[in-house]
């Protein structure tokens, strides 16, 4: 009864933030998927056709992630985000690693409710083994003279397409999946010999690959939904399009992905660069899609004008980059990747300006330590600039953020602020609860962080935990967030935030204005040693129960030192805090979660107390010297 009350509390909040017209689309699509169950819409597949092959060059060396790779799936391990699937190759396609047991395989697959079924684990796991993207890597190195990765890669391939009938089950539910899989499938086929296919073979593969793509044309993300879910099925439709000329419908295809590619690009990514989705890891996976569109589209003979766009989000996410290459972990991150090196955590961001640098062949996008990454640099030939260094500050008003890089106590200091829109559209699907809140990294050590995203679809109320307010580097009022949720993608209340006109950064936000009559205030100052953040609420109550916290990387620790607190790595002292004001200041814990699936706990300096209008509760931020 629980799990059918949330389903409809879902689909109220859901329709909520509809507009007419989307309500009328929804509609819509309800009435195909009706159809679809009886008749589901299978292309026709000229006889004859061969498996799509990119002009793309082969690999000539093997490298040793690939070689890694093919033992691990050769001897029937899989593992994502710290999960291990019994052990079998090929895999089972529909088993939940979770909790061993298996999604419907046979069910129409817009009747399985991945997310309002009990006894099952977070569906993210088992499509993340689906989008297979560990076979492009096998192919490559079967390219190499390693046969049997080559023939590994081709039986997984024949045995998804035996045990994953169109239509059926719950790898065929979510767009952005199939569109993920049809690269991945395209790659894997573009570096397989194809004398290793059967034409029987050929004819079954490219008709999963016409399936993927009627699935995607007639299933589009929409109106609240047309976020990164969008640019990859668009990037799904624009890859079978351009790889499978022989298709009947492949010109459709090209046409409306590569329509609606040029559209995301334009919505997606903002006119200063910043992601719309106000994640810094969802922007590097939107612009890694339409990089490999721009280059896929330039291989195809039909180029697509998505190189500015490209520039414009590359250079934003250069300025947000620690030395490492890492952006601080705002919002969601599910660590999407067009391209994967192999499973496991990579330096995505690194990884994405490198190649986005190549693509737009300019230096300015590379990272600090450009990222060497074997399968990208066979679509991407890498540049061999030396990367530039930025300093100073920039604030990126259409997305609201504010960035400064200095150089402190022989550290190159990143600080990000944020005074922008929770998140994109209506829904705002991957912001989180953080108005005014800052990030700050020391080299390639982050300090300040995000409580990070754990989960989407599992454990109850974990999604709300991790998107709260009072987890985030921000001032939050009676325990409440500045925003409301109303499910696991969707908020009901969203506040509003902005910085006002001038040099300091003055930081506004109306989150509280509503349920408690307060207006939120953060200057932002610079000092020879760090920075001062200054906090108030203005308003007509006697005063707030408030909280103000910093969260720092687990692998940091605070400690007291006299009148204030020191913030230090096993090695060394980082960051030295004081605090001013009528709040009692101490450490306490936060819950974080470093990357998707996983969680711990870190020190959190937290400020609690009565604020009322005009006080404010004052922090020295000072960057420790090298010892």
């Amino acid at each position: 009864m629980l799990r059918l009350s949330r389903r409809l509390a879902w689909y109220r909040d859901r329709l909520a933030a509809m507009e007419p017209g989307e309500v009328r689309h929804r509609l819509g699509e309800q009435w195909r998927r009706h159809h679809d169950r009886v008749r589901p819409p299978l292309p026709q597949v000229p006889a004859g056709v061969s498996v799509p092959r990119l002009p793309l060059p082969l690999p000539r060396q093997a490298a040793p992630a690939w070689q890694q790779l093919n033992r691990s799936v050769a001897a029937g391990q899989w593992h994502w985000w710290g999960v291990d699937w019994p052990s079998a190759t090929p895999p089972d396609w529909h088993l939940d690693p979770i909790t061993g047991r298996r999604w419907q395989a046979d069910a129409y697959c817009f009747d399985v409710p991945f997310r309002h079924l009990d006894g099952f684990g977070d569906i993210k796991y088992l499509w993340e083994l689906n989008r297979l993207q560990s076979l492009p890597a096998l192919a490559a190195l079967g390219a190499c003279g390693e046969a049997a990765a080559g023939a590994l890669a081709k039986r997984l391939v024949l045995d998804w397409i035996a045990h994953n009938p169109p239509w059926r089950g719950v790898n065929w539910t979510s767009g952005i999946e199939l569109a993920l899989r049809a690269v991945s499938l395209v790659l894997t086929t573009t570096w397989l010999p194809q004398d290793l296919w059967t034409q029987a073979e050929q004819h079954t593969v490219v008709s999963a690959l016409a399936a993927h793509g009627a699935w995607l044309q007639r299933y589009p993300s929409l109106f609240s939904s047309a976020n990164n879910h969008r640019t990859a099925e668009a990037l799904g439709l624009w890859t079978i399009g351009c790889a499978c000329p022989d298709l009947p419908d492949a010109a459709a295809w090209r046409q409306e992905g590569g329509a609606a590619l040029q559209a995301m690009a334009a919505s997606q990514i903002l006119p200063d660069g910043i992601g719309g989705e106000q994640s810094p890891t969802y922007t590097a996976f939107t612009l890694e899609c339409l990089a490999f569109a721009s280059r896929i589209g330039d291989l195809a003979g039909t180029p697509l004008p998505l190189k500015d766009a490209l520039r414009r989000g590359g250079l934003a996410l250069r300025w947000m980059v620690d030395t490492k290459g890492e952006v601080p972990a705002i919002g969601d991150d599910d660590e999407s990747r067009v391209i994967s090196e192999a499973p496991g955590r990579e330096a995505q961001v690194a990884r994405t300006l490198t190649l986005l640098a190549a693509e737009t062949s300019d230096p300015a996008l590379l990272p600090p330590q450009p990222v060497s990454a074997p399968l990208s640099a066979l679509i991407w030939p890498p540049l061999t600039s030396a990367p530039e260094v930025l300093e100073g500050e920039r604030c990126f008003a259409d997305g609201g953020y504010s960035v400064a890089r200095r150089s402190l106590a022989g550290r190159i200091a990143v600080l990000v602020a944020d005074h922008g829109p929770l998140g994109f559209l209506s829904i705002a699907a991957h912001g989180h609860a953080d108005a005014t809140a800052v990030w700050m990294s020391l080299d390639d050590q982050p300090v300040f962080i995000d409580a990070g995203t754990y989960a989407y679809h599992a454990e109850p109320g974990s999604r709300d935990r991790f998107r709260a307010t009072d987890v985030h580097n921000c001032l939050c009022i009676g325990g409440q967030s500045s925003s409301d949720s109303a499910g696991d993608f969707n908020w009901r209340r969203k506040a509003r935030s902005w910085r006002e006109a001038g040099e300091i950064w003055s930081l506004r936000h109306d989150g509280y204005q509503e349920p408690f009559g307060a207006l939120t205030g953060r200057m932002i100052a610079p000092t020879p040693a760090g920075w001062r953040i200054t906090d108030w609420l203005e308003g007509s109550g006697a005063g707030w129960p408030v909280s103000i916290g910093f969260t720092v990387h687990p692998a940091l620790t605070i400690t007291m030192d006299g009148s204030g607190w020191l913030i230090a790595s096993t090695q060394e002292p980082l960051v030295r805090i004081t605090s001013t004001g009528p709040l009692a200041v101490a450490i306490g814990c936060a819950p974080v979660s470093l990357r998707f699936g996983t969680q711990t706990s870190a020190q959190r300096l937290v400020a609690v107390g009565t604020l009322t209008s005009g006080q404010q509760q004052v922090w020295e931020i000072d960057v420790v010297a090298r010892c």
